[in-house]
């Protein structure tokens, strides 16, 4: 309690539809000194501060483990709940994001403008978004982090065209893991640890290396959160000097 602290700050952001959000922005502890900050985009998450705990993970996580981080916590951007994220909406979402929010980021903070200081990070829905936005744009991200996520992969032509070959772009850093007790509902045919082990088994597949795996433990931030520094440590790590 006695460190040094970054702050949450919320903005007030509009797209070029004219669609008005807050978004939520933590500002690492040494902001004010340092000059093009890394940026982490989280995707689809709820309660990152007060229950994930992000922030305080972070204050004690940069300059140790993981460089300056600034976190932008996205805000939906297309509407459809699954399909705002993953189906038929997820190009709405994906223009907004990546042609006026991160813009809109960029002007306002002094932030790392190339590929290797921008990432992506998501959970649930969220964390095929991580990976949608990082592949589809290339050129504006070196770095994704999924955890328990899912997706439909019932349709080959639909997950090829997703998953594109790890040799067809630039490398990145990337983290994925899942729970042996993440949710599931075998009635409704939900099971988001083996949907993220079919995923992962898809991007390996594909020539994806990843740190991470399967983890003993659940979804939700009373198990992601345990693993915060491994996420920031593969996406930011800090520079020895």
């Amino acid at each position: 309690p006695d460190g040094p602290h970054g702050t949450v700050e919320t903005v007030a952001f509009t797209t070029a539809a004219g669609d008005s959000h807050k978004v939520r922005v933590y500002l690492p502890p040494s902001y004010e000194s340092e000059q093009d900050i890394a940026v982490t985009y989280i995707h689809d998450v709820r309660r990152p501060f007060s229950v994930g705990r992000i922030d305080t993970s972070l204050d004690n996580l940069i300059g140790k483990s993981v460089a300056p981080v600034i976190v932008v916590i996205v805000p939906g951007l297309a509407k459809g709940g699954y399909n705002g994220y993953v189906g038929a909406n997820r190009d709405q979402y994906l223009t907004a994001f990546t042609e006026d929010l991160i813009p809109f980021i960029d002007q306002r903070y002094h932030t790392q403008r190339k590929r290797e200081g921008r990432a992506n990070y998501g959970t649930g829905r969220g964390g095929f978004m991580a990976f949608y936005a990082s592949t589809q744009r290339p050129d504006l991200f070196g770095g994704m982090a999924i955890q328990s996520t899912y997706w439909d992969q019932t349709n080959e032509a639909e997950r090829d065209a997703v998953i594109p070959p790890a040799d067809s772009l630039p490398a990145f850093r990337l983290y994925l893991d899942w729970g042996t007790y993440d949710s599931r509902s075998p009635t409704e045919g939900n099971d988001t640890g083996l949907a993220t082990a079919r995923f992962a088994a898809a991007l390996s597949d594909k020539g994806y290396v990843f740190v991470g795996g399967q983890i003993n433990d659940g979804a939700g931030w009373a198990s992601w959160r345990n693993r915060t520094h491994r996420v920031f440590g593969t996406l930011f790590p800090v520079k020895i000097e």
